[in-house]
């Protein structure tokens, strides 16, 4: 599943992020890597930006780049 598909509160680990090498490095130096535990902490309506929760960390995430990290649900 993809992160933009995740609802507030329900956390997430993520698998794969699908960018190219320099922005991949980029979301890794904010926080957003593989294995990462991530939760969406606020959306806004349609396609505009997320609230992430990364660690003790929060992320503005566009919501076509939320498309692209590939994540599963944790329990």
């Amino acid at each position: 599943m993809w992160l933009n598909t995740l609802t507030n509160g329900v956390k997430a680990a993520i698998e794969e992020i699908a960018f190219e090498a320099e922005a991949r490095v980029r979301l890794q130096a904010m926080g957003l890597g593989i294995g990462q535990e991530v939760s969406i902490v606020r959306q806004s309506h349609g396609k505009g930006p997320m609230m992430l929760r990364s660690g003790s960390s929060y992320l503005m995430v566009r919501h076509q780049d939320a498309n692209r990290i590939r994540v599963r649900k944790l329990p």
